[in-house]
């Protein structure tokens, strides 16, 4: 089980015994929350159709988590994609 996230700058590092770590492009969708165990979970679904998952949090710190990583995400897109536009 998951015990938090951690942003690397290109990805996330999934904090546990066993962490995992992905690069944004590895995403499938963006992150979302569901219920899970009996309380809410951030979920990550990722495009080798994996899915990892924070569970065991609050909703209102689920969302905040996952509008949290969508900003993220979006920024470190927006950033490539000004920077390609720009011409390196």
């Amino acid at each position: 089980m998951a015990v938090g996230v951690e942003n690397t700058g290109d990805g996330f590092s999934v904090l546990r015994k066993a962490g995992k770590q992905f690069h944004f492009s590895d995403l499938a969708v963006l992150p979302n929350t569901k219920k899970a165990l009996g309380c809410q979970a951030a979920t990550f679904a990722l495009k080798n159709g994996l899915e990892t998952s924070v569970i065991g949090i609050r909703r209102d710190d689920a969302a905040r988590f996952t509008n949290t990583a969508h900003d993220t995400i979006r920024r470190y897109f927006g950033n490539k994609i000004d920077h390609f536009e720009t011409g390196f």
